[in-house]
């Protein structure tokens, strides 16, 4: 068996892989920058953050299948 990245599931589309880095990039400061600024989030809240991440996370499976095949979407969520 062949253990790819998660960006291999998009081939050999570079336009593609860099939409996905921007992506995350951007979230990743929304989440640093504006919700968690100054305060220390309790467990409750870190909870439900973590089921929001990881729904958006799931959620970015749709464009892969869309683009390439329902066979690299099940790759790019379970590598």
């Amino acid at each position: 068996m062949l253990i790819t990245t998660p960006l291999a599931a998009f081939g050999s589309n570079p336009l593609a892989i860099v939409a996905i880095i921007l992506i995350v990039g951007a979230l990743l400061l929304v989440d640093l920058l504006v919700f968690a600024r100054g305060r220390q989030p309790g467990h409750k809240e870190a909870i439900i953050w973590s089921i929001g991440w990881l729904i958006l996370g799931l959620l970015a499976t749709i464009p892969i299948i869309l683009l390439s095949s329902p066979a690299d979407g099940v790759n790019y969520v379970t590598r």
